[in-house]
């Protein structure tokens, strides 16, 4: 855990990310982009746009990355994507572990993704887990996505937040932290990448960071 982080308080609302922090997906998708624009053909589009918008909606992100081809990229990777199915989705190890702990201990919950919100409820459907979340928020269901604030708004609308030191947002990519500080959510920093840690720590951004989601029910059972 980053000891640089602020005094965690108990929350009263976990937000999580969900590609990468609750499902281990990330390989599978790049391998599917990869093999789109192989088929494609296409070798001039801007890679250094691609690392840089790589956690962004696909609606924000495809079009800085490949121009006026993006809805052809877009809609050959979604038909991919499509037919592979629901095998893409293995959750992390100790992921429901956390989720369950959560809501024994009456923590609302919810989703704040950039994937598009059809997808994002048919996966979080096929686990079963649905019924532990209050908000399912994904792309396009709030006028911008991550980073910018919109969906945390969404996802926390009915909730009363006097102090969002109380909500605790657990995410894998910097586009997760900088949202989680715009909204004075705990940033949650979840994974083993070392690129988000950097970009964190250069951005000044004061965060906690975990391996495991196991770390965070340790975390939770301190504060009681």
């Amino acid at each position: 855990m980053n000891t640089s982080a602020r005094n965690l308080l108990s929350p009263k609302v976990v937000l999580f990310d969900w590609d990468g922090t609750l499902v281990n997906t990330d390989k599978i998708y790049k391998g599917v982009l990869a093999e789109t624009l192989k088929e494609m053909g296409m070798n001039d589009w801007n890679k250094e746009a691609a690392e840089k918008y790589r956690f962004h909606s696909r609606r924000e992100a495809l079009p800085l990355i490949f121009g006026n081809k993006w809805r052809e990229v877009n809609d050959k990777y979604v038909d991919k994507i499509q037919k592979i199915g629901m095998h893409a989705v293995n959750p992390f190890p100790n992921a429901l572990n956390l989720i369950e702990y959560l809501a024994e201990e009456n923590v609302i919950m919810s989703i704040v993704s950039n994937k598009d919100s059809y997808h994002l409820r048919e996966e979080v459907n096929y686990l079963g887990w649905s019924k532990y979340f209050h908000k399912i928020v994904g792309a396009t269901d709030a006028p911008k996505d991550k980073p910018w604030p919109d969906p945390v708004h969404l996802a926390l609308r009915e909730q009363d937040i006097q102090d969002y030191n109380e909500v605790w947002f657990l995410g894998d990519s910097l586009v997760d932290m900088q949202c989680a500080k715009s909204t004075g959510c705990m940033p949650i920093l979840f994974g083993t990448e070392t690129g988000a840690h950097t970009q964190m720590q250069y951005l000044r951004i004061d965060y906690l960071h975990i391996h495991d989601h196991e770390e965070l029910v340790t975390q939770h059972k301190q504060l009681k």
